[in-house]
């Protein structure tokens, strides 16, 4: 790690930060790295959701990126998957608590 890679893992008060390390070691796309994971995933999920629409009549509940009107447009976005992964990979270092459904816990 160069000392430019070591100062952009740092946080504000200038201590090492899990998330930018945790982002560093990830790979990245596009010429010269210019499309971080984070990204790239969340446009394969998009063109993935956009396929079952046309191939499956998929309805989504939440996002809808080909809406009939232009305003209620709604995209995976790239900080949606990080979060998406962040909460999964917390619940695999907390031994992977039971799941909450209704405010009622489910038992597996």
């Amino acid at each position: 790690m160069s000392d430019e890679e070591l100062e952009s893992v740092k946080g504000e008060a200038g201590d090492i930060r899990f998330e930018h390390i945790f982002d560093w070691l990830l790979p990245r796309f596009g010429e010269d790295g210019a499309i971080d994971f984070w990204e790239f995933l969340a446009a394969q999920m998009r063109n993935y959701m956009i396929r079952i629409m046309r191939t499956k009549d998929f309805k989504p509940k939440y996002d809808n990126p080909k809406p009939a009107d232009i305003l209620n447009k709604t995209t995976i976005r790239a900080d949606h998957v990080a979060r998406f992964f962040g909460c999964h990979i917390a619940r695999m270092l907390r031994g992977f608590p039971p799941s909450t459904k209704h405010g009622q816990h489910v038992s597996h």
